[in-house]
């Protein structure tokens, strides 16, 4: 238990921060050099980042579809179905480590995916975070030069990291953080940077 708390709260803490990055990458205007070989990036990294983020951070293998058992499989099915993602998030294949923790979860999601709070409490994270982002670019740096249809291809990728994929994953996790650890402590983050 303390171990799926632990890959709870770990994702629980990733997700505002890489919603807040898409956005603000979404607000920044690409740069079109049609006669550019391929998308470079201007931001370089001079060595990897550790991958423990930070102390009680949980790491956890993830549950490959094609070798999952056949309950898990059909979950998987069930949960790329009903969110319309076209591939299952790695969060549920995190979670499938423990599958009967998986079934009882996904039982609790499912019926709130799409409904009318579902969808709005995903346009207020979308609106929050954007609001956060205002600003924050006094001028619009030049992040990469891309062909037109490279472009396009990651305009429509942040899109759909942005308006879906992102704010959904972050309300099924506190969904099943407060399955975890009760209702009033979803929405609190268990690790501060």
């Amino acid at each position: 238990m303390d171990r799926l708390r632990s890959f709870n709260d770990t994702i629980h803490y990733v997700l505002p921060k890489l919603l807040l990055i898409v956005i603000a990458l979404h607000k920044l205007e690409m740069t079109i050099d049609p006669d550019a070989a391929r998308a470079e990036s201007a931001l370089h990294l001079s060595k990897p980042h550790d991958r423990n983020m930070f102390e009680g951070a949980a790491k956890v293998g993830l549950v490959d579809p094609e070798d999952a058992p056949a309950a898990v499989a059909a979950l998987f099915e069930k949960i790329k179905e009903r969110h319309g993602h076209p591939l299952v998030s790695s969060y549920y294949r995190g979670l499938a480590n423990w599958p009967d923790f998986l079934d009882l979860a996904w039982g609790v999601v499912k019926s709130r995916v799409e409904s009318a709070p579902y969808e709005e409490c995903r346009e207020s994270l979308i609106e929050q975070a954007s609001s956060l982002t205002d600003g924050l670019f006094d001028h619009e740096p030049e992040l990469w030069r891309a062909k037109e249809n490279e472009a396009h291809e990651i305009r429509m990728i942040l899109g759909a990291f942005r308006l879906k994929f992102i704010p959904e994953m972050l309300i099924d996790v506190t969904l099943v953080k407060s399955l975890l650890d009760g209702p009033e402590r979803a929405t609190l983050a268990r690790f501060r940077t």
